[in-house]
């Protein structure tokens, strides 16, 4: 079962409020995405404001990115090719 979270809560509990007032099927589902666009925006606008924050208070240090492990051979290749136009 998919877990509800609050916004979802507070939106079903806007669009029921609103929804007193005669609106049509569409017309709840059109408010409740508008209200679902607005909480992906803000959400955004946060990351983008922490995101911000961050790299003020680091005063643009640079991390270097993280290199992948290589996994040590032991002499043979770690892909082996494929074998075409050979007979069975």
């Amino acid at each position: 079962m998919k877990q509800k979270h609050e916004t979802d809560r507070v939106i079903a509990e806007l669009v029921a409020t609103a929804s007193a007032k005669n609106m049509t099927m569409r017309e709840r589902y059109l408010l409740t995405e508008s209200l679902r666009s607005l909480v992906r925006l803000a959400k955004s606008e946060l990351m983008a404001e922490i995101k911000n924050s961050v790299h003020r208070l680091t005063d643009g240090i640079s991390v270097p990115p993280r290199r992948r492990r290589i996994p040590a051979s032991d002499g043979r290749p770690l892909q082996q090719g494929f074998e075409f136009n050979q007979f069975d």
